[in-house]
């Protein structure tokens, strides 16, 4: 039975990406926002969308790239946008798309296994999510009143009105708001006894 060949190329390969394929290199992205994919079984899978993908000497790769949400970046913390996240990983490539026979297959590259995550720089944290309690994916906030973009969580489909009201009632505590950089040096500096009260 006669195939189809693989199609290298069509509208949009990551050439920078190409010329490195098969090495294991550190970049830096700045994160863009969270997402979901179909798993096979279960509950979708979170994703992390990250922009303007570097390598560390500021050569641009790509413009964009979607990372399953895996340990590193959970460890993290909540991501905001603009922080600037570096990482290393492998670049390989891929087929594009869902394929079938009678399709021709695009090979694109990627960044693949992401380790040694590190937040260079920190975007304004602001009011964005409400996190499940139930699965802890981070849900986007509509505006600073803090509307939901639905009631509902869109990985596990649980209630989020009560977890928002609790979530708000929190971050209204002046003991638990978050401290600047300069503020949390200086805590440092004083509990090690470089600088006195």
């Amino acid at each position: 039975m006669w195939k189809k060949p693989y199609v290298q190329g069509g509208e949009k390969v990551r050439e920078k990406l190409k010329i490195r394929d098969g090495e294991r290199m550190r970049f830096k992205g700045t994160f863009s926002r969270y997402g979901l994919k179909t798993a096979y079984k279960g509950l979708p899978l979170e994703t992390v969308c990250l922009n303007n993908i570097q390598v560390m000497s500021g050569e641009e790769v790509t413009d964009h790239l979607w990372f399953n949400h895996t340990k590193g970046f959970k460890d993290l913390g909540l991501l905001y946008p603009e922080d600037i996240i570096a990482f290393d990983a492998r670049v390989e490539s891929y087929f594009k798309g869902y394929i079938r026979e009678d399709d021709l297959r695009q090979v694109d590259y990627h960044l693949t296994r992401p380790t040694k995550l590190v937040v260079l720089a920190r975007g304004a944290p602001r009011n964005i999510y409400s996190v499940c309690e139930k699965c802890d994916h981070p849900n986007r906030v509509i505006d600073l009143e803090g509307f939901l973009s639905s009631e509902r969580c869109r990985r596990c489909g649980s209630l989020l009105e009560e977890q928002l009201e609790v979530e708000q009632i929190v971050e209204a505590d002046p003991k638990l708001r978050q401290m600047t950089f300069e503020e949390e040096f200086m805590s440092i500096m004083k509990s090690i006894g470089v600088v006195k009260e």
